[in-house]
């Protein structure tokens, strides 16, 4: 562009800045105007820290990491700004204040910031009290939401653990009644303990009898000693007879008589401890063929012990991880990443007015509008003028 064109297009804006100093005139004065009478303004807002969670997806078979990394929390925040600013929470919010406005109006009077983990909800309103009802009520809300869609993942997983746990507690209660039915029928607590005491019995028996069996095999021997003795008093008795020693002889007789009784009495109790060991051997019998009666219920016992021993791990096993579920939908609800440091209160004058920031951009765009506006309408005057000389000139 050259000097020429500079001062021409000078001279333009010049013939035109009537034109340019009455928009920029006008502008201004509608500015100020609509300061002047717009309603006073109000912020309320809401500070909240990003804090580290723990993760809310219930381990099953492996235990978790604790804390949050850097990635967590951003998504977090993320999360949480998306949901202040669904406008599902924003009819819950205009509908538990009774407010007379949409959805579109209440997120539009809405601004948030972020700094590092805060996060500040800010809201604007023509009434202190409407502001701080309206940041208060939205807060609360996208919190609720926000915990409710972070706690999902565990009110499922509880769910899932609550039906299986309802599932190992019926085959639970089922094991048990059939092992109980089992001991019932059989007349038993417990297989094993039973099994150990007949087989003590047995062993008693058994001594038992070994000791009697002893006992008569002695009371033989005793009784062949005296019969032994009983043959030698005799034959003494016989010698002291032969030679007339009357009195001899009747001594060996009586010390045969004597050892008679013993001979009879050990024979009776040799009889007497056979007769034990017989009823011995039928007790050890019967105890054994009971024995043997246990010990083929012990695969069936095993099996129901078994039974039971499986459903209670897995009952178990399914209650721990069901409260640990529990806890983490509880912690995710009540908890989760978001805390409010710092709580709405009502604002104690209106907001600064936006009218200094207004009154130059408004006083650049109109002058920029006016200079736009001088071009046209030279253009359209010359593009006129140029028409009229092109009439005339074909009158002619």
């Amino acid at each position: 562009m050259g000097v020429d064109d500079f001062l021409v297009y000078l001279n333009i804006i010049r013939r035109r800045l009537w034109l340019i100093i009455l928009l920029c005139v006008a502008t201004i004065g509608g500015i100020l105007f609509l300061s002047a009478t717009a309603d006073p303004v109000y912020r309320a807002s809401v500070r909240l820290q990003v804090v580290a969670s723990e993760p809310q997806e219930v381990a099953l078979f492996s235990s978790f990491k604790a804390g949050a990394t850097t990635t967590e929390l951003a998504a977090a925040q993320t999360d949480f700004i998306r949901a202040v600013q669904s406008g599902v929470v924003a009819w819950q919010t205009i509908a538990e204040l009774n407010l007379g406005i949409g959805a579109y109006d209440l997120l539009n009077s809405l601004s948030i910031t972020t700094e590092g983990p805060f996060i500040t909800v800010q809201v604007e309103a023509n009434d202190p009290a409407v502001a701080e009802s309206l940041a208060t009520q939205q807060v609360e809300n996208a919190l609720v939401y926000y915990r409710t869609t972070r706690a999902r993942p565990s009110t499922v997983t509880r769910e899932f653990i609550g039906e299986q746990l309802r599932q190992e507690e019926e085959a639970l209660s089922t094991a048990k009644s059939a092992l109980l039915q089992f001991k019932l029928s059989h007349n038993l607590d417990s297989l094993e303990r039973e099994i150990t005491a007949f087989q003590d019995l047995i062993r008693n028996l058994l001594n038992q009898r070994d000791q009697a069996a002893l006992s008569a095999t002695v009371a033989d021997a005793r009784g062949a000693q005296y019969q032994a003795e009983i043959d030698a008093a005799l034959a003494k008795a016989d010698e002291a007879a032969a030679k007339e020693y009357t009195a001899t002889a009747d001594h060996y007789k009586g010390v045969a008589r004597s050892l008679g009784i013993s001979v009879v009495n050990e024979g009776a109790n040799a009889a007497g401890r056979r007769v034990e060991v017989a009823e011995l051997n039928r007790l050890i019998g019967e105890r054994g063929a009971e024995l043997s009666s246990l010990l083929s219920l012990s695969t069936e016992y095993d099996q129901l012990e078994k039974a039971v021993w499986q459903a209670d791990g897995n009952y178990n096993f399914l209650w721990s991880k069901n409260n640990e579920a529990v806890l983490k939908e509880d912690q995710a609800m009540n908890v989760g990443f978001m805390q409010i440091v710092e709580p709405a209160r009502r604002p104690d004058a209106p907001a600064a007015s936006k009218m200094k920031l207004m009154l130059p951009v408004g006083a650049a765009a109109s002058i920029l509008g006016g200079i736009i506006l001088a071009f046209v309408l030279e253009f359209v005057q010359s593009l006129g003028k140029a028409l009229r000389e092109q009439r005339a000139a074909s009158r002619r």
